[in-house]
């Protein structure tokens, strides 16, 4: 059974047990992943977009999509943890927003951003996305201040 399965039947012993017995880097790696679950991020990004005509939500995503090269995975391709979420507007369907969950510290953030946006793959992804939309506004990056949970 895997470290989140005892965690979440709350089997403690079994789950430390688990935990110690993983090397040094697959403990790192755990807590990579957990990481996003028990803090907020600390920065959000958000981009508003305008499908052009002709093109649809798919050919959007497809464009969104990050250029891996071989045997890259995807949740690799950004220096930290983000998480991307893209809404389509319910009565406009060519309205596309764009968020980014972002983990990291602001100097890392904004060190890596600048750096991240000279790399070719960064050119190639832009050029694929401006081919099916047009950027309204953004990107604009937010520090959180803070997460409320308004409902159940």
């Amino acid at each position: 059974m895997d470290i989140k399965t005892l965690l979440h039947q709350g089997k403690i012993k079994e789950t430390l047990a688990k935990f110690r017995a993983l090397s040094e880097a697959e403990q790192e790696d755990f807590f990579r992943e957990i990481m996003p679950i028990l803090f907020f991020p600390p920065f959000v990004s958000v981009l508003f977009r305008k499908l052009k005509a002709g093109k649809t939500y798919e050919d959007f995503h497809d464009a969104w999509l990050p250029p891996l090269t071989k045997g890259q995975d995807i949740e690799d391709y950004y220096p930290f943890p983000v998480y991307g979420i893209n809404g389509q507007n319910t009565d406009d369907p060519s309205d596309i927003i764009s968020m980014g969950l972002t983990w990291a510290q602001e100097e890392q953030l904004m060190r890596k951003l600048k750096n991240f946006h000279e790399k070719e793959s960064f050119q190639l992804r832009h050029e694929k996305i401006t081919a099916v939309v047009d950027t309204v506004a953004g990107p604009l990056f937010y520090k959180v201040k803070d997460v409320t949970k308004l409902g159940s």
